[in-house]
């Protein structure tokens, strides 16, 4: 029933991959597993058999999301954009209690992080995310260090890894790499990118594990910043869209679903442990 649970969570965590605004790694948090996964990732080589058996069942999770969701979801942020966004805000707003309740320690320095971080992920918001670039000549040392760039935003919550890179020039770039992977040519810049992505996922996930067992109610403050900093951009996003009374409506009960459906996955997991 644990791998179960956590097979779930994976899946969830992979559809917000997917979808924009949403990172996997907010949903981590509201789940109750960002904490174990930074852990399991960062200090691989110390338990590989126990952290083998945790990060299984989440990354089967995440492949079958990913592989199986992602037109499903499209087309779902196509034709019923606003319902289904609400859904997946009520799934991060649903871990903001428990996750309130990891920052113990509400004094000066705490604050002062949680601050910034939100003002950090807000910030971040004003990149245009409508550009484009063509650039096509880049050195191979370059998707490279694109790749670690996506496993930090994959890993820090609720940094989108779209507006930095389009904020640095290179996201058309990407996307077309990605779009058009079965060319000889793209394969060849899609390798570095993805051994970036591994090395990275691995360095920076053993520096927020450190961090965690070291400074665990500073980061947790920043954590808090960078969820609820996201929850509150995904839900002025949403406001701007244009819709009926019929989505909105349909779209708060989805919102409250939602809730429920996160309290209920993170309980589950506290249980199972």
């Amino acid at each position: 029933m644990k791998n179960i649970s956590l097979i779930i969570k994976g899946f969830f965590i992979g559809v917000g991959k997917i979808i924009p605004g949403v990172s996997g790694s907010l949903l981590a948090i509201t789940m109750g597993i960002y904490d174990k996964l930074m852990n399991s990732i960062g200090n691989f080589f110390c338990n590989i058999k126990e952290n083998i058996k945790f990060l299984m069942p989440v990354l089967i999770g995440v492949s079958m999301a990913i592989i199986l969701m992602s037109k499903l979801i499209f087309s779902m942020l196509d034709k019923y954009y606003v319902i289904t966004m609400l859904f997946f805000i009520g799934l991060i707003a649903g871990g903001i209690p428990s996750l309130i309740k990891k920052v113990k320690k509400y004094n000066f320095k705490n604050i002062v992080l949680f601050i910034l971080s939100f003002s950090l992920i807000f910030s971040l918001s004003f990149i245009d995310n409508n550009k484009s670039f063509g650039v096509n000549n880049y050195p191979l040392y370059i998707f490279f260090l694109l790749g670690l760039l996506d496993a930090a935003t994959m890993i820090i919550p609720g940094i989108s890894g779209s507006a930095i890179m389009i904020l640095l020039g290179c996201y058309g770039t990407v996307l077309d790499l990605f779009s058009n992977v079965y060319e000889i040519n793209n394969i060849i810049k899609i390798l570095p990118f993805l051994i970036g992505v591994v090395i990275g996922t691995y360095l920076i996930s053993k520096f927020v594990a450190y961090s965690l067992k070291k400074f665990y109610h500073e980061s947790f403050s920043c954590i808090l910043g960078f969820l609820l900093s996201s929850c509150f951009l995904l839900i002025i996003n949403v406001l701007k869209c244009n819709t009926n009374l019929l989505s909105i409506f349909i779209g708060i009960i989805l919102f409250v679903i939602g809730i429920f459906v996160s309290l209920l996955l993170e309980k589950w997991y506290i249980l199972k442990d």
